[in-house]
């Protein structure tokens, strides 16, 4: 450079005002190169601790200069050579741009003629230029060494122009300045090509194109013009088919085609329909991405739209959109490609690749060193290649939006994500890498298929206490059941006999077993028959009532396939061989949580005193109809079936289903017991054992199931008979005593009434008249009274012995003449009148009481009817005389039967005191007569 500034200086004219201008011209010279050197060594003005600031600056300061110094040496190009090569080789429009655009045919066919005459025009370009350089009266260019070899011939001109650009350009890199760098890059490779060496032009155009600098800041123009250089360079140079095919493939990206004129997009498109025809483009491959914008989309086709969720993909931390299908659910995958060709095209193959998730992440493992490429998806790596179908054979895309649909009947539970697509061109394939790509990656979720395969137990419901066959029927349906596993459960109260098994052998039976089931075809049946043995229902009354119900489950346990999976898997090899899916089914059978017939009501009516009708609703519990094939019923003491009294013929063989209410009806007697005698042994043996009625029930196929009904609602009704033939020996009658006032003063009287129900008294006066031996009634003959009418004489009395109160009025007496019927209910009563004076005051609680017996004659005066009785009280007391000397006698009169009297009376009186009484006094009208 001192020697370049001693050149410019001696170039200016001697004269007064020149030296001065040289001389203040040479001291900024210095000034600036001791700055320069200043900062080189880092003794800046400025204190700065930052060395790669310094750095930065100090090669700025070194770019100007060199700069400055690279403009000079272009300027003396001009002036001492006839034609600057560097001029030529940064015109606006390059010189072979004017030559004709060859296809790619004939520059190959060319090839070998275009280096020669490469090499003819670089001799022409060598000549001795200092003829040039003698015309210039310049003595003082000798003194620059570096001056002199650059100019020595137009070769050695080219190269020191390189070298110095080539470090202004490390300088210009350093100093973080792309722009600057990546302009005088296009210039060297513009000198290379004037060279005819091309590859240096290509290899120096690669370092820009590959740069984001230009790409990301838009510069779209700028951008396409270094691609269209670099294609133009490439074809010269011919040694690299593919290396020109990935710069035309950059060449048609969307963006461009706004920016690239018509003419040069056919042109380039004619270059790569016949690129990839090459045979040196068959192993490569290239990404889709610059000549086509590809987009996948799933459509489920469950008829429900598409079911799908995002989240990220852990191990590539990228966001996955993946839908939810089932096994042989037919899926519809649409890829989108948006191409920028000016001309339709026809490619040979397109391939969508689905890759396991497991498979994925391996992969990505795998591309960890060179993972700004995506993940490398390899045919290996893919568990399923989907292929579009076109009937036609041709695919062909077209300018434009073009859509492609791939059909896929997944037959493997799993995910699965559409890693990549693969599209074949001639020799030449492009590839897609979904992991590249800003949009979410696309997967899908595969889900078991519903099972049609079901399983059935038979029959409905199990009897309880019998031994009945039960049937498993296994169905496949339309699944393919490779193999399947059934387990029996018995709860408590049941037993199963293993299938096979001999069911004599009470080891067989058990309360589960399991049973293996072989491969089942589709549309096909298994049946497996075995025993269960419900618990026999207990004797005991209390035990005979179910605690819960008893149940048997089958549970199996199946794998099966899609019944696709023959024709897609096995057949025609579509889908790649899987593991069978798996599923459970269950089945159960109840025994019925009552009996078949269930007593519904049992209501005894008495017709007469002997003659009891029963009447018995049953309740049918069975889901399905059964038949009555016979019945039997049983009545314990009093009651007794007669001969005739089943009247129940109609109902055999008459079927019976759920919910049906069955009546039937039986006449029974009643024996009556002695109400003399004290044996009540048959009365307390006939509670211990209820009515039970045994029903044998008949289903469709013929077998018979044996019941026992206890009826215990007849519990009550013998209840009361015992109790009847208890009040037949106590004789006991009910009476209720009804006041006229609530209360009343200490004196006053109050009217009291006894109505008294003797209907029990009755029946044991017609039992007394009607004795069941001569010899009893010759006895009680002999110790009852009668009235006129031969009837058994009564006798009342009312007494009080608390003090509360006196009685008036008839206290007693004999009822037998008093005793009416009532006609709608049938019993008999009788009423008694008196009057009662409460005899103290305050709440009375306790009210006069009613007494009553038979009238009893003597020895002597057996024969006498009541009218020999001179009066009621002469006859009570004799009764009662007696009643005590036959107690005191040891029993003289034990065959009269003693009457009880079961009262009823008022909650109290209120008897108020005595406090005043007021009188009224009169005159009398007469006077008597004074005398």
């Amino acid at each position: 450079c001192d020697n370049y500034f001693t050149f410019c200086t001696n170039e200016i004219p001697s004269s007064s005002g020149a030296e001065g201008k040289k001389d203040r011209f040479k001291e900024s010279l210095k000034r600036r190169a001791s700055q320069s050197m200043r900062i080189l060594g880092g003794a800046t003005g400025r204190n700065n601790t930052n060395f790669a600031e310094n750095e930065r600056e100090a090669s700025q300061k070194l770019c100007s200069l060199l700069e400055f110094a690279r403009l000079r040496l272009l300027a003396l190009g001009d002036l001492l050579l006839s034609e600057n090569p560097i001029r030529l080789a940064t015109l606006q429009r390059p010189l072979d741009t004017y030559n004709e655009w060859l296809p790619w045919s004939e520059i190959k066919k060319n090839q070998h003629e275009s280096t020669n005459n490469a090499e003819s025009e670089s001799q022409n370009f060598t000549g001795n230029n200092f003829s040039i350089m003698d015309t210039l009266e310049v003595p003082c260019i000798m003194n620059s060494d570096w001056l002199r070899e650059s100019f020595s011939s137009r070769e050695a001109y080219e190269t020191k122009y390189l070298e110095l650009s080539q470090a202004i350009i490390s300088l210009y890199q350093h100093a973080k300045r792309p722009r600057f760098t990546a302009r005088l890059l296009t210039e060297r490779a513009e000198i290379f090509a004037l060279r005819k060496d091309f590859r240096s032009a290509v290899d120096i155009l690669i370092k820009i194109v590959d740069s984001s600098s230009l790409r990301d800041q838009l510069w779209d123009r700028l951008y396409f013009w270094r691609l269209f250089r670099l294609a133009c360079f490439q074809r010269m140079s011919c040694d690299s088919p593919t290396a020109y095919l990935r710069t035309l493939v950059r060449c048609f990206t969307p963006r461009l085609a706004v920016v690239t004129p018509p003419e040069t997009r056919s042109l380039f498109q004619r270059d790569l329909e016949a690129l990839v025809q090459e045979d040196s483009v068959k192993n490569c491959f290239l990404n889709i991405s610059p000549l086509f914008e590809t987009e996948i989309v799933v459509f489920p086709n469950n008829g429900n739209g598409s079911t799908y969720s995002q989240h990220p993909l852990g191990f590539l931390r990228r966001k996955l959109t993946k839908y939810t299908c089932f096994v042989g659910e037919k899926m519809n995958i649409s890829v989108f490609i948006v191409s920028s060709l000016p001309k339709t095209i026809t490619v040979d193959r397109l391939r969508l690749f689905l890759v396991t998730f497991e498979n994925y992440e391996i992969a990505y493992r795998r591309s960890l060193k060179n993972i700004s490429l995506g993940v490398n998806i390899i045919e290996e790596d893919a568990y399923r290649i989907l292929t579009t179908d076109h009937s036609d054979g041709d695919i062909k895309i077209k300018p434009g939006r073009n859509q492609f649909m791939f059909e896929w009947i997944p037959m493997t539970v799993g995910q699965f994500a559409f890693a990549s697509m693969d599209l074949k061109w001639s020799n030449a394939e492009f590839y897609h890498n979904s992991s590249t790509f800003r949009r979410p990656i696309q997967g899908v979720q595969v889900i078991p298929s519903v099972p049609t395969q079901a399983i059935e137990l038979s029959p409905l419901f199990l009897m309880p206490g019998h031994e009945q066959e039960v049937r498993l029927s296994f169905s496949s349906n339309e699944d393919i059941v490779t193999r399947a596993k059934v387990n029996f459960h018995c709860s408590e109260g049941l037993t199963i006999l293993i299938p096979g098994a001999n069911s004599s052998d009470e080891s067989s039976w058990c309360t589960s077993c399991e049973v293996d089931i072989e491969a089942i075809k589709p549309n096909s049946n298994k049946l497996i028959r075995t025993l269960v043995r419900s618990a026999s229902i207990s004797e005991n009354h209390e035990e005979q009532r179910f605690i819960g119900v008893q149940s048997l489950s089958a549970d199996a346990e199946s794998f099966y396939h899609h019944h696709m999976y023959t024709k897609l898997a096995l057949e025609e090899n579509k889908e790649p061989k899987s593991r069978p899916m798996k599923t459970s089914l269950e089945a159960r059978v109840n025994t019925l949580d009552r009996p078949a017939l269930t007593v519904y009501d049992v209501k005894p009516v008495c017709l007469s005193e002997t003659k009891v009708m029963v009447s018995i609703i049953l309740h049918c519990n069975t889901p399905t109809p059964f038949f009555l094939n016979q019945w039997n019923i049983s009545f314990p003491p009093p009651l007794s079936l007669e001969p005739e009294g089943d009247l129940n013929d109609g109902l055999f063989g008459n079927p019976i289903v759920v919910g049906e209410e069955i009546f039937f009806g039986f006449l029974c007697t009643r024996l009556m017991s002695d109400p003399f005698s004290d044996d009540i042994s048959s009365i307390a043996d006939s509670l211990k054992d209820f009515p039970t009625m045994d029903i044998v029930l008949q289903d469709d196929i013929g077998k018979t199931f044996h019941q026992v009904l206890p009826l215990d609602s007849m519990e009550e009704f013998y209840q009361k008979m015992k109790k009847e033939d208890e009040y037949a020996r106590l004789n006991t009658v009910s009476a209720r005593l009804s006041c006229s006032a609530q209360e009343g003063v200490v004196g006053a009287p109050v009217n009291f009434q006894f109505r008294v129900d003797v209907s029990n008294l009755r029946s044991l006066e017609q039992k007394i008249l009607t004795p069941t031996s001569e010899k009893g009634m010759t006895e009680r003959e002999g110790i009852v009274a009668k009235d006129k009418n031969g009837r058994p004489l009564i006798l009342y009395s009312t007494l009080c012995n608390f003090g509360d109160w006196i009685l008036s009025g008839k206290v007693q007496g004999t009822c037998t003449e008093k005793i009416e019927v009532d006609a709608a209910s049938g019993k008999s009563f009788f009423t008694l009148d008196f009057v009662g004076i409460p005899t103290r005051s305050g709440l009375l609680a306790n009210f006069p009481e009613l007494e009553l017996s038979f009238c009893s004659l003597s020895g002597n005066n057996k024969n006498s009817s009541s009218s020999d009785i001179n009066s009621t009280s002469s006859a009570t007391t004799f009764s009662r005389e007696e009643e005590n000397e036959g107690e005191e006698g040891g029993g003289k009169n034990n065959h009269i039967p003693q009457i009880s009297v079961q009262c009823v009376y008022p909650d109290a009186f209120q008897s108020l005191s005595y406090t005043y009484h007021t009188a009224l006094a009169t005159p009398l009208t007469e006077f008597p007569s004074s005398q």
